[in-house]
């Protein structure tokens, strides 16, 4: 907790005492040169000027603190602000009912609602003495002294100065001061030193309630401030009303602005300290120093323990130059497990690297770097549900923008924390030139891009038998490796409204097992075979495609787009180079294909009904037909696609085929209120148009060359898919997909019999779904918009347990939960209902056995939903879970309840991650000073 504000309120009380005495024994001397002086006091006006400072005047009368002096000083006649002008003159100002100079004494008694003005601070007292002989300065009396600077308000019940001690004492004081946009009220006994250098309280009381009877106050028998920069106090004891329920021996605390050295904020739970039974076991975190080494650069390392599970250990340095425009930090973490009897626990570092830097406006350097060297370790110490089903990603990118192109630079790795699968993609890179002008009416835009891809430890991997050790079978798992890289050059031309597309791609791929062993006939004896292992396989493609799209016909009716290309003869590459082909490359032939789509509307209208004065249904058919003539296959090309020889391709019959898709869109025009005289009145009275249904329908396709063969059907779709919205259920959206045919499509045996395979439901309602449904229905205003990144509820989301720095602990665990933990609430309250529904269903179609019995596949169904809603503005309630209807099973929960009072709030979470381990948080904090708070918290970790 911050106390400069009071601080400064003494100091000031202090040298208002000084600065009072000083001047009124110095009048007679000759007033100095202002070149002489080292600092120039204020001039009148601005004296003047603030003492009108504004107060808190709420904040004032809420801790009973006056706003204002109740007295102002009477107009100065011309004679006076020629005095008060005079240069080198610190100006003090009285006022009283009566004043009293004892000259012997050189004593100074005001008396009668006082008024002292000095620098821009004014004293109010019944009385103010000042007595040079004793170096005395009092103010007391009826009414209470009072002392206004610069909006800070201090009451006492006597003001005492030593002048020649220099130290000044408050008694039972109260005083308002600003914290961090938090309004802080202290009551107690103050007193400063001889250099205004340590300052004391006796009894003081510290809240930021702002009633009369505070309903939480904070109460330090004995506190002192050291140079304004050190707050030491002691004991310290947290009072509920009248009933202490929290007791420190001492605070300690560096109270200087800015970024400081000091010790971190211990992080554990009361469950910690008081056990609630003997299985619990017990964890702190966030044990360590931060370290502030410069204005760019600081650095925190810190102990995390669980009894029982692991020892770990963090460090995180942040940097940040705001010159170079760069900013980022590095973290590092290791977790070593506690062994479970002879077997010893896992090991893991984990790096995490975030870095952003911009070196002028067209070039910018951005890091997420995320690594562990055992994700299995990681992944067991969680309890985070997010990160059980998520990888550990890495990016690196860089950009250039020159004037005549953009180049991209960069690439990615990957962990996966359940099976411990790398993917990493490095480099990727990407050069797009800006479009060439060849002449007024072509433009030339060439792109080239470049990946190298790589997965390793990929499972399941090989299975390698060992030698038997005493009479039993062994065997080791080798995991699988695999590289592809790629390289592609676009080179699109358009020539007035003609386009040519010319593409050339590259793919080299290797994997360190091959698919499966290869059966090769013995031509000599048919019946024989020979059985062929490959330990690994590698496969070189090399692809050019080419094609003109024609200029599009009847743009606003039929829209009608002819296209003509050059496609290969078969599927595959046009050159290959694989483990068949004895190292050397093979290549095929080129085909002409023709295609067109086609892609009209048709409208139809029909009566309204209720508030629609009209409804149009819009049909939208997709039709594409592509032709490509029969081709021969070279014999070389088709044993590098069938080394066995049992199902050749060495000709490519003729393709002609056409594909439909269909989009409905149904669409009511609300009726208008009667027309008014005004133009602009008529204008905002425009129809409005509602979608009440649309019904998307992907693809069927029908191969007209197929249907020509024996046994065989056009049909070439084996699902369809519809996905079904409406504005009258905003945020809805369904998905169906039917598998059509039962068994493999295109073939005369194969049954049409749909089969509903897959069904995908979302849906989203809120206090604003029924306002909107209501306004379309009767015509009435809608609800506005939620602005973009703006959160209608408090619903929980990844936004809210993944961050876009991580807190640099390092651990999976302490970095998303605590920063949930630490920052639950504030978000308000009275927000009606809002709740998202996932619902997914996966079925298979029944197979027949052998017997004749139809066998019911296993269907996997689950429910997921996230629900908030706020009762009352100080009660908010949050649950994100997902149920498996098929196991009748929670996977996970993420449940969390908040309660604001009135200077507080308290939340309880409860979470389960998939794993088993789950964690329950009973955490109540000071809403203005959130590191004031109590915290019950409670993990379990699997072993």
């Amino acid at each position: 907790m911050t106390w400069a504000g009071t601080v400064r309120c003494v100091v000031m009380a202090v040298v208002l005492g000084a600065g009072l005495t000083t001047e009124v024994l110095a009048q007679d001397r000759p007033p100095q040169r202002p070149d002489s002086l080292l600092r120039r006091r204020p001039t009148v006006e601005q004296t003047q000027d603030s003492v009108l400072q504004p107060v808190d005047t709420a904040a004032a009368r809420a801790a009973g603190l006056p706003t204002q002096p109740s007295r102002q000083f009477p107009q100065a006649d011309s004679m006076l602000n020629a005095l008060l002008r005079e240069p080198g003159y610190a100006v003090t100002r009285y006022a009283g009912d009566s004043i009293t100079l004892y000259g012997a004494t050189r004593e100074i008694v005001l008396v009668g609602s006082a008024l002292v003005e000095r620098e821009g601070s004014t004293l109010e007292a019944g009385s103010v003495r000042f007595q040079e002989s004793d170096c005395r300065m009092e103010a007391g009396g009826t009414p209470t002294p009072v002392l206004f600077d610069a909006g800070t308000v201090l009451v006492g019940e006597q003001m005492r100065y030593d002048t020649c001690l220099r130290r000044g004492t408050v008694p039972k004081a109260t005083t308002s001061f600003d914290q961090s946009g938090v309004t802080w009220y202290l009551r107690g006994g103050l007193e400063a030193d001889s250099a205004s250098t340590r300052i004391y309280g006796a009894s003081n009381e510290i809240t930021s309630c702002e009633n009369p009877t505070p309903h939480y106050h904070i109460n330090a028998k004995t506190v002192k401030w050291v140079s304004n920069n050190i707050l030491v106090a002691r004991p310290a004891v947290l009072y509920v009303r009248d009933v202490p329920v929290l007791w420190l021996p001492f605070i300690f605390q560096d109270v200087r602005p800015g970024r400081r050295s000091g010790m971190l904020v211990p992080r554990f739970g009361f469950s910690d300290l008081i056990r609630p039974n003997e299985g619990y076991r017990r964890h702190v975190s966030n044990i360590g120093y931060y370290f502030a080494i410069n204005d760019y650069l600081d650095f925190q390392a810190s102990i995390d323990w669980f009894s029982g599970n692991y020892v770990g250990f963090n460090g995180t340095a942040r940097y940040r130059w705001l010159d170079r425009f760069v900013s980022g930090q590095i973290g590092a973490s290791w977790i070593f497990e506690e062994g479970i009897d002879d077997t010893p626990g896992g090991r893991s570092m984990r790096l995490q690297w975030n870095h952003q830097q911009s070196f002028n406006q067209r070039t910018r350097l951005t890091a997420a770097v995320d690594y562990a060297t055992s994700a299995r370790v990681v992944e067991r110490n969680s309890v985070d549900p997010f990160l059980q089903t998520a990888t550990l990603t890495s990016r690196l990118n860089f950009s250039k923008q020159f004037d005549w192109g953009t180049l991209s630079l960069g690439g990615n790795y990957t962990q996966d924390l359940s099976s411990g699968t790398v993917t990493q993609q490095l480099p990727s890179l990407s050069l797009t030139p800006a479009p060439i002008q060849l002449w007024s009416d072509a433009t030339w835009s060439p792109s080239v891009t470049f990946g190298n891809s790589q997965i390793l430890n990929q499972q399941p991997g090989l299975i390698v038998p060992l030698a038997p050790v005493d009479g039993e079978a062994r065997a080791d798992t080798i995991p699988i490796d695999a590289r592809t890289t790629t390289m592609s050059l676009r080179t699109p031309l358009r020539v007035g409204r003609w386009n040519w597309a010319n593409d050339v791609s590259v793919t080299d791929f290797w994997s360190s097992r091959s698919p499966a062993p290869i059966v090769l006939p013995d031509p000599e004896s048919p019946d024989d075979s020979i059985v062929r292992y490959y330990g690994e396989d590698f496969r070189t493609e090399i692809d050019w495609n080419t094609g003109i799209n024609l200029p599009s016909l009847f743009p606003s009716t039929w829209k009608f787009q002819p296209t003509v290309g050059i496609r290969n003869t078969t599927g595959g590459p046009f050159l290959l180079r694989n483990r068949f082909t004895n190292g050397g490359f093979v290549a095929q032939g080129k085909r002409l294909s023709l295609s067109a789509s086609m892609t009209p509307t048709f409208f139809g209208f029909f009566p309204g009904v209720g508030p629609l004065s009209r409804v149009r249904h819009a049909f939208s058919p997709l039709l594409n037909w592509s032709y490509a003539p029969a081709a021969q296959v070279p014999e070389a090309y088709a044993r590098a696609l069938d080394p066995t020889g049992r199902s050749p391709t060495r000709e490519s019959p003729t393709l002609m085929r056409l594909s439909f898709a269909m989009s409905n869109n149904f669409e009511g025009k609300l009726r208008q209120d009667e027309p008014e005289d005004s133009l602009a009145a008529a204008q905002e009275q425009q129809a409005r148009k509602v979608k009440l249904l649309s019904v998307q329908t992907s693809p069927i396709d029908y191969d007209f060359e197929q249907a020509k063969e024996e046994g065989r059907s056009g049909w070439a779709t084996q699902r369809l898919t519809n996905r079904f919205t409406s504005d009258l259920l905003p945020g809805f959206s369904l998905s169906m997909t039917h598998d059509l045919w039962d068994g493999p499509v295109g073939y005369d045996t194969t049954a049409f019999d749909p089969f509903l395979t897959t069904i995908s439901a979302r849906f989203t309602v809120s206090s604003r779904t029924f306002q909107s449904i209501f306004g379309l229905l009767t015509g009435g205003a809608q609800p506005e918009p939620v602005a973009e990144g703006e959160q209608e509820g408090n619903l929980l989301d990844d936004r809210d347990l993944n961050p876009a720095m991580p807190r640099g602990t390092g651990l999976g665990q302490a970095t998303r939960l605590d920063r949930q933990f630490d920052t639950m609430g504030g978000r308000g309250g009275g927000r009606g209902f809002q709740a998202a529904i996932t619902y997914d269903d996966q079925r298979s179609r029944p197979r027949e056995d052998a017997l004749g019995d139809f066998l019911e596949q296993q269907a996997n169904r689950t429910v997921g939903w996230a629900i908030s809603f706020s009762p009352t503005p100080q009660w908010s309630l949050s649950w994100n879970t997902q149920y498996n209807l098929t196991l009748g099973e929670f996977g996970q929960h993420v449940l969390r309840l908040e309660r604001m009072l009135h200077r507080w709030r308290a939340t309880f979470a409860f979470l389960k991650a998939p794993n088993g381990n789950f964690a329950f948080n009973f955490f109540i904090s000071l809403r203005d000073q959130p590191e004031m708070k109590f915290q019950y918290d409670q993990r379990t970790v699997r072993q």
